[in-house]
């Protein structure tokens, strides 16, 4: 039986020629009617079309996976009524290589199908996004190196100062990335910042209002002016009225002259404005009446301190100085905006080649090659123009179609436009979306895209418009519930939309009819009162984890009691059923605090339960495990992890016997106490020696086994991935353990090969915060309650759903950064006197700022419809607030609001989703428990609200109820669940005061840094050679940057690290010709592990030379060869600094360098390093001299990392072509 569509849903499937817009609301069958369309194409009677023809653009690759074997279904369907159709068959074929895709998928196949156009290799590959991250920071490390040497660094000095830090250059790349990384969805990204910088390019003299950002100023401050003429026009209402304060009367009149005078004022001249705004005075109030109202009073006076407050609040986000001084300014930011904007540029221009060299091509590279591609040079976003390339695809595709279209950003939009024609050419798009879940902005998409079209469309013509608001999910009853909230919050200025009959949602499901009570099918809010006079909390995390706990347990509670309560559902099968723990859902805004919060109230209940949250994977204990080994492994004399993997469940050395080692051989590092102790004969020996035998035949293995294969030898050899998986939780710590070894092959396939890189890819990814979510090994048919996100919850749907946290505050700590950044507006940062060591704020950063914030809450608000809309049958709101009933004030003073749409002016000042939430029930007749605690009598105000058809179950519980029930069932359930144990723990009060007291007397030593490169040992202990050595740079030791490389002329530093490159890839064991060299450098040339332009320096007679000399007979003789050997160990202050002060300090400072070769023959280690410096004596000493230091480091590294007796040590100077001894 076929489906029975809608009027407005047969339009979207049979509407041609056009350019049409389906804006379909939550529930309403879009994905059907996308479906629906594409097999009305194919199986048109008239004109049918090969489904190749058409492009389906979504936005995940699961959908698209979905649409297509929805697609396939139905043409399978209609092939067994029909077999002998040709056409139907013929589709079936063409299925497979359709193009039902995401957009970086097609824009890749864009690529790979005319590489030729933008000149770059065939045989790139994706890259993976921490590859990447790696890649970046090098590129950054290099570009500083080379500003900080550049004698023209003025500009660049100068953003040092601004933008880093004291303590280093963190703060100025993290901003180079960030602007960077916001630059890339704008189609073009040079054009964006030239346009930023350009902004600041006036003249200090022009008026406010005719800067860049005075327009917006103007009007946002009439629009808070004629906000608060309105407060004070109400409150003056109240004050005349029954029962009113009629002596305020006089007080408010002269605030309504004052705010009318500044209206005047601003619509005339902004510098004149802002002088009547700083004299601004309020007169006093009158004495209160004895008759007067005290909520009435109290009304009157809390309306009048908005309007003092609002009056501030425009002095100190736009007129905080005089207009003069403010654009003076913005003007003097012209340089440093240049500069930074220049140094973005140039950092995109180095990491693109960069990755060009590698093959490598990453998501936003995908997109603007695509965009290079199919727009000619010279296009911009007002004037555009297709390409060949895309003039022919418009002429293949015969219909463009976008699902989820209000996520798309201004790279995306201009790539479609390119390929359609966007109207020049042809109508040939279809785009479904919903602005009202519009809730991606920090991947950059722009509703703004969505709405324009919104907004200009029509019910017919070539630009068509099709509503589709029949909501086929919902219970009528929670739609509206829905209804009733937005038509009051969203707007055009907040959520972007009017909320009207033709955005409403619509009931279109049908359940069967059920005796439930009606007190059930209300939508239930409950508000919970943290207010507790007796704690303190030190950090807004703790307060927030506290409101969590509480919350989290009356969820438990409420969960435990629908499931005893036989709340039914409907069953696929079309019957009801008893709820179960699957069919419920908790949605929360962010995981970190509250999801872990929520997982341990749930299970403490009994209630199973399955969250993906913020926790770390690193940190899991199966994770950290494997690290600590691998990283013992890579160099075994590291003590954290070395005493991490020995008391780890595979070696079960004992805290008791890591005591026993530590001061059996009372010597600075652990693993020679190690060492000594397995000369003993016990069981702990017996442990040590096992240990030892594993990590030294894991060592061997590294140097030939990738990473991820290594691990699964790890994990084979000591059962510990068996052991894991019978633990609890054994499934997702096995997942969690398989996932390591998925990221190990990951990288494997990179340029970033080895055991030494991934541990140091592990160690960036824990450094910058971007960890991994924990694996996940969860079926949909198994029976717990989900906790997610409500952004992960979209598409989605529940029986019962609870919205939680609804009484945490948005994040709002992206407006508060001292540079902001806007897609329309530029960029704007504070005025920052680095001679001075002051900043100020300035008009660019305030109208971006306020931009910004406009913009977030109107996502906030979407996200808040998108989490209401995912409930079928029960929806469940809960939120905690400080103090009911302040709020209770706060939110009852919406009551007596005649308009059907609460201020936009205050709902803009609410930080909170329970904020609107009650700002708007207290206008609802069963919000009367509220208006109860502000003391306001509930009746019909004639703003049509008070009687909605709606239904609510509001409940205001106090925290002490949870705790008491925490405390008592709560506590009863739990220790029915777990097995607790009270450890007692023995303090010994003279000790103890013992430590309190005591004191470091090596304070001179804490201000040095726990680890140093070998590089800085060398600066420490070097003498200067006259003629050589007048200067040692800092950062000397640093690659040069990769544009240099890309010189068609190379300097003397630039050709020795080229012959360093290709040392570091050459056979060392084969005896090459001279033909046989080149062939060699022209092979890694062709893998880009040498630039081209490194190729042709090379000199290939002198590595003929070092391949004849002695020392190259011995390599291809010699045992093992070791190259760029990365170490780590530990020094005293003294040999680190060699300063008298520290000579009799112990404590050590760990230091870490790479060994460029070494080899072992037999018994021995010989070490030898490759120099290229200029020798002015021929003799090599200066090079004794400058790398003594370093080669004894590099020998006692060796010795304690092999085991094994350095017993010769050379440079090898490739200048003289001369091995020279260094006396050992």
């Amino acid at each position: 039986m076929g489906i029975d569509w809608t009027g407005e849903q047969s339009r979207a499937i049979t509407e041609r020629n056009a350019d049409i817009l389906v804006a379909a609301a939550a529930g309403s069958g879009k994905t059907a009617v996308l479906v629906e369309r594409i097999i009305r194409l194919i199986c048109d009677d008239q004109n049918p079309i090969d489904i190749d023809r058409l492009l389906v653009l979504t936005f995940t690759k699961a959908a698209a996976s979905q649409m297509r074997e929805k697609i396939g279904k139905t043409i399978a369907a209609k092939i067994k009524d029909n077999p002998e159709n040709e056409h139907l068959r013929r589709q079936m074929t063409l299925l497979n290589r359709a193009q039902i895709t995401t957009i970086d998928s097609f824009c890749l196949r864009v690529v790979k199908e005319n590489y030729m156009h933008i000149n770059i290799d065939p045989a790139f590959r994706t890259a993976d996004e921490k590859e990447c991250d790696l890649i970046k920071s090098q590129i950054l490390e290099d570009l500083f190196e080379e500003k900080y040497a550049a004698e023209d660094n003025e500009d660049f000095l100068g953003l040092v100062e601004s933008f880093g830090e004291d303590t280093g250059d963190v703060n100025l790349k993290s901003l180079i990335l960030k602007i960077y990384s916001f630059v890339q969805s704008n189609p073009f990204p040079d054009q964006w910042l030239e346009m930023s910088a350009e902004n600041f390019n006036i003249d200090p003299k022009t008026r406010i209002e005719d800067t860049s950002w005075g327009a917006f100023i103007k009007n946002d401050t009439l629009f808070i002016l004629h906000q608060l003429k309105e407060k004070t026009e109400n409150a003056i209402d109240i004050s005349m009225g029954f029962d009113g304060p009629a002596n305020y009367e006089p007080a408010l009149s002269s605030d309504l002259s004052s705010i009318n005078l500044l209206i005047k004022w601003l619509e005339q001249d902004m510098a004149k404005f802002s002088t009547v705004l700083m004299e601004i005075e309020f007169e006093k109030l009158g004495r209160k009446g004895k008759g007067d109202s005290e909520i009435l009073v109290q009304m009157v006076k809390d309306l009048r301190e908005q309007v003092k407050k609002g009056i501030d609040d425009i002095q100190n986000k736009y007129f905080f100085d005089t207009a003069t001084n403010m654009v003076e300014n913005v003007a003097k930011l012209y340089s440093i905006s240049k500069a930074l904007t220049q140094i973005v540029k140039r950092f995109s221009e180095e990491f693109k080649q960069t990755k060009r060299e590698k093959l490598l091509v990453d998501y936003n590279d995908m997109e603007h090659y695509a965009l290079d591609i199919l727009l000619e040079n010279g296009s911009t976003i007002e004037n555009y123009v297709p390409s060949a390339v895309a003039l022919n695809m418009q002429k293949r595709f015969f219909e463009v179609l976008t699902d989820e279209y209000q996520d798309s950003n201004l790279v995306q939009e201009m790539l479609l436009c390119a390929i359609s024609g966007c109207g020049k050419s042809q109508r040939n798009r279809f785009m479904v979306g919903d602005v009202k879940q519009s809730i991606y902005r920090f991947r950059q998409a722009e509703p703004g895209i969505f709405m324009e079209k919104y907004d200009t469309y029509k019910d017919s013509g070539d630009e068509v418009r099709i509503d589709l608001y029949d909501n086929f999910r919902s219970r009528e009853n929670i739609l509206e519930a829905i209804n009733f909230l937005f038509c009051q919050l969203m707007s055009p200025s907040l959520g972007d939309l009017i909320y009207d009959n033709k955005t409403a949602l619509h009931s279109g499901a049908k359940f069967p009819p059920f005796c439930q009570e009606e007190k059930q099918k209300a939508v239930e809010i409950d508000i919970i009162n943290l207010k507790a006079d007796e704690e303190n909390f030190e950090s807004d995390d703790e307060e927030d984890m506290a409101a969590a706990e509480v919350e989290m347990a009356f969820v438990a509670k409420r969960i435990t009691e629908l499931m005893d309560s036989g709340f039914k559902v409907l069953g696929e099968d079309g019957q009801y059923r008893n709820v179960c723990y699957r069919d419920i859902v908790v949605l929360l805004r962010a995981t970190k605090n509250w999801g872990n919060a929520a997982s341990k109230a749930l299970e403490k209940t009994g209630i199973p339960v399955f969250a993906q949250t913020e926790s770390k994977y690193f940190a899991n204990t199966e994770i950290a495990v494997i690290i600590s080994i691998l990283k013992v492994v890579d160099n075994i004399r590291q003590d954290i992890p070395l005493m991490a993997a020995l008391k780890s469940p595979i070696y079960k050395i004992t805290d008791d016997e890591l005591v026993r080692i530590k001061f059996f051989g009372c010597k600075c590092e652990f693993y020679d106490n190690v060492l000594s102790y397995v000369e003993k004969d016990d069981e702990t020996a017996k442990k040590l020696k096992k240990f030892i035998a594993d990590i030294d035949r894991w060592k061997e293995m590294s140097a030939f086994t990738p990473v991820n294969r290594l691990l699964w030898t790890v994990y084979n050899e000591t059962g510990y991935f068996d052991y894991i998986g019978i633990k609890t939780g054994g499934k997702i710590k096995q997942a969690n353990l398989r996932l390591l070894t998925e990221k190990a092959e990951m990288l494997e396939k990179s340029n970033f090969k080895g055991l030494f890189n991934f541990i140091r890819y592990i160690e960036n990814l824990e450094q910058t915060s971007s960890d991994t979510s924990e694996a996940t090994v969860l079926g949909e048919n198994e029976d717990l309650v989900r906790i997610m996100t409500i952004h992960k919850s979209k598409g989605l749907e529940f029986p019962v759903v609870f919205v939680c946290g609804t009484g945490k505050q948005f994040n709002q700590n992206d407006l508060n950064k001292s540079v902001l950044m806007h897609q329309r507006l530029g960029i704007g940062m504070e005025y920052i006197d680095y001679e001075k060591r002051v900043k100020f704020n300035t008009i660019s950063r305030t109208v971006i700022r306020e931009n910004i914030k406009i913009e977030n809450l109107s996502e906030e608000m979407r996200v808040l419809y998108v989490a209401l809309t995912r409930a079928k049958e029960k929806l469940i709101i809960t939120g905690g607030v400080k103090d009911i009933d302040k709020k209770a004030i706060k939110w009852g003073a919406n009551f007596r609001n005649k308009d059907t749409l609460l201020s936009v002016y205050d709902l803009q000042k609410s930080l909170t989703y329970i904020d609107w939430i009650g700002a708007a029930i207290v206008r609802h007749k069963d919000g009367e428990i509220i208006l109860d605690k502000a003391g306001i009598t509930s009746m019909d105000n004639g703003s049509g609200l008070f009687n909605n058809k709606s239904a609510w179950n509001v409940n205001i519980i106090n925290r002490n109820e949870v705790i008491k029930w925490i405390n008592g069932d709560f506590k009863q359930i739990e220790n029915e669940n777990e097995d607790s144990e009270e450890q007692k723990i023995e303090i010994d009060g003279n000790k103890l005061e013992e430590y309190l007291k005591f004191t470091y007397q090596n304070e001179n030593l804490t201000k040095l840094p726990a680890n140093v490169s070998v590089s800085e040992i060398k600066r420490n202990h070097i003498v200067p050679i006259e003629g050589v050595m007048e200067s040692y740079p800092m950062k000397s030791d640093y690659r040069r940057p990769k544009q240099f490389m890309e010189e068609k002329t190379l300097n003397a530093a630039q050709k020795g690290t080229a012959i360093h490159n290709f040392m570091e890839h050459m056979d060392l064991t084969k005896a090459y010709t001279l033909e046989e060299i080149s062939e060699e450098i022209e092979v890694l040339r062709k893998k880009n592990l040498i630039s081209s332009d490194e190729a042709e320096a090379i000199n290939k007679e002198k590595i003929l030379r070092f391949v004849n000399s002695e020392l190259g007979e011995r390599l291809r003789s010699a045992d093992r060869i070791y190259k760029e050997e990365a170490f780590a160990m530990e020094l005293t202050p003294y040999e680190v600094y060699a300063k008298a002060e520290y000579k009799d300090a112990v404590e050590g400072i760990l230091i870490h360098g790479i060994i460029d070769c070494f080899f072992i023959e037999g018994e021995n280690a010989i070490l030898y390093d490759y120099k290229t410096d200029y020798v002015a004596d021929g003799t090599g000493q200066e090079l004794l001299q400058k790398y003594k230091i370093q080669l004894e480091i590099y020998k006692s590294a060796i010795e304690r990392i092999t085991r094994k007796k350095v017993t010769e040590i050379y440079i090898y100077s490739f200048y003289l072509d001369k091995l020279i001894a260094v006396s050992n």
